[in-house]
């Protein structure tokens, strides 16, 4: 978070709201609409914060684009029905699968 906050004025953003904190119990609020993960968790933790992403769209449809690098669990987004993918980029690491970047929108 430190870096992010040094180098914010680099990014063309408004305002911007980082939060750290227990992925598995943390009540996503219902304005986000961008979501950036980075290979974020194992199997247990990834679920029930995706739980928690679906509960705040439940309680205030609206888009929301979700940015996953490393999707190492992209299938788990997917199952839900409740994204689609929209675009794969290949990453830094061009020659490595696992450093794939998906991009999915609420649907």
């Amino acid at each position: 978070m430190r870096k992010w906050r040094g180098n914010h004025d680099h990014f063309r953003v408004g305002e911007v709201d980082l939060a750290d904190g227990d992925a598995a119990e943390w009540p996503l609020p219902d304005d986000f609409t961008y979501i950036h993960m980075h290979k974020p968790f194992g199997d247990g933790v990834f679920c029930s914060a995706l739980d928690r992403i679906i509960e705040s769209l439940e309680r205030r449809p609206c888009p929301l684009t979700l940015v996953y690098a490393r999707p190492l669990l992209d299938s788990v987004v997917l199952a839900n029905g409740r994204f689609r993918l929209i675009r794969v980029s290949r990453g830094l690491r061009r020659d490595l699968d696992s450093y794939r970047i998906h991009v999915h929108v609420s649907c």
